[in-house]
């Protein structure tokens, strides 16, 4: 894992199904972020949800802009792996038994006629719609009750951040199994409520102008947030790698001076 904008990020995609399985082999369950630029807005103007992304077990790159910083300040090469596809990825070809939570019985119902043409399997599995209410609303206890009588390993949740990583937290304590993965508009993407951009746009970096002239109303802030708080981010980073820089230089004359 790397630290980069204050997120713990796992860029490597074995890593991350590697940790999945060590994680399902331990009791308790735990939460991943797939960090987006929104998530990212809020980690920077929000100390408390911060903390909520710090208790996840890491977080999955879903913007394409962190790989572009990260390649002009320190000249590294680094990927996004947005929401989508690991969900595809995920539910397409591994064994793990899911339950999928959030959005409406509709959109629930077309989502799981679209993904079990990749896993068959997909079809029985668990889908809840949660209620619109204020995170804080939920019946947590009643809800961990029914994911334990099914005990799936991957818990898909689909509330939009940064309601879905506070339900997780919430969640995770009453939680005897699992692997929580806060995936935001992916249920209307693959249930067909919501179109996603085509490979172009996503490649040009521009997917959030797309999601903005699609859904105004709903991006309009939202984009707002993140165009305000990138050029922030990228310069405390930079202030970061220069006092690492210093830190080393010092820690190196230290031991010049000693030897």
């Amino acid at each position: 894992m790397e630290q980069y904008f204050q997120i713990r990020y796992e860029f490597d995609r074995a890593a991350i199904r590697r940790a999945i399985d060590h994680s399902l082999a331990q009791p308790g369950a735990h939460y991943i972020c797939v960090a987006d630029g929104n998530i990212l807005t809020q980690v920077h103007r929000d100390p408390a949800y911060r903390a909520t992304v710090d208790k996840a077990l890491f977080s999955i790159c879903d913007s394409s802009w962190v790989p572009l910083y990260l390649k002009r300040i320190y000249g590294i090469e680094r990927q996004q792996y947005c929401g989508a596809d690991i969900f595809r990825d995920l539910v397409s070809s591994s064994p793990y038994r899911m339950a999928f939570l959030g959005t409406d019985e509709a959109t629930l119902s077309d989502l799981r006629r679209t993904i079990s043409s990749w896993n068959p399997a997909a079809a029985d599995m668990l889908y809840r719609a949660l209620p619109y209410r204020p995170v804080e609303d939920f019946d947590y206890p009643a809800i961990a009750a029914e994911l334990n009588r099914h005990r799936p390993d991957i818990i898909w949740i689909a509330l939009g951040a940064p309601k879905q990583e506070r339900f997780m937290e919430q969640l995770c304590p009453h939680l005897e199994h699992g692997i929580m993965i806060g995936v935001g508009a992916v249920f209307n993407f693959y249930s067909g409520r919501i179109r996603r951009a085509p490979r172009w746009i996503v490649r040009l970096h521009l997917e959030f102008l797309y999601r903005l002239l699609t859904e105004p109303r709903k991006q309009l802030r939202r984009c707002s947030n993140i165009l305000l708080t990138l050029p922030a981010a990228y310069r405390d980073e930079c202030r970061r790698k220069e006092k690492k820089a210093r830190e080393h230089q010092n820690t190196n004359s230290v031991s010049s001076t000693l030897s």
